[in-house]
């Protein structure tokens, strides 16, 4: 269990995913995407937690969220990346309670797939980051920081 509560930001992570711009299933896939893209690799996600508290703010939907919810999942520390794969689960669990329609046909899941790597670029571009330019979005895995053994 984590040793604090994921709930608060699974919530942020909700309300983005159900206020998508034209509030069709398309565009609430195509975020949910761009977070399962990231939600692994402490950096991409800090990234889109980031950019989604101020989408949120600027929308006049101010998440409650103390910072520290967001260090604890993407500091380099020994097994945060639990938290940040029970983080999935919460949102998924949040989303189900509040009846938010995420599923799919293949064709649109393509889409939504095509979709969410553009939202992806596009919040790295918008970060005026040049050492983002070059990040591959969905190459997730091999960024991940993995801890074995010790407590």
């Amino acid at each position: 269990m984590p040793d604090f509560d994921l709930a608060p930001v699974a919530s942020m992570l909700a309300d983005w995913v159900e206020g998508a711009p034209d509030d069709s299933l398309l565009s609430r896939r195509t975020r949910l995407r761009a977070y399962v893209r990231v939600g692994r690799n402490r950096f991409q996600l800090g990234m889109l937690l980031y950019r989604v508290a101020f989408d949120l703010t600027l929308a006049g939907r101010n998440p409650a969220l103390d910072p520290t919810h967001l260090q604890h999942l993407i500091v380099s520390a020994p097994r945060r990346w639990e938290d940040r794969h029970l983080l999935g689960a919460e949102l998924l669990h949040t989303l189900e309670q509040r009846g938010v329609s995420v599923a799919v046909d293949r064709f649109e899941d393509e889409q939504a797939t095509e979709a969410s790597a553009e939202l992806l670029a596009t919040i790295a571009s918008d970060s005026g980051d040049p050492d983002l330019k070059g990040v591959d979005w969905t190459a997730d895995e091999a960024a991940d920081d993995f801890h074995f053994g010790g407590a």
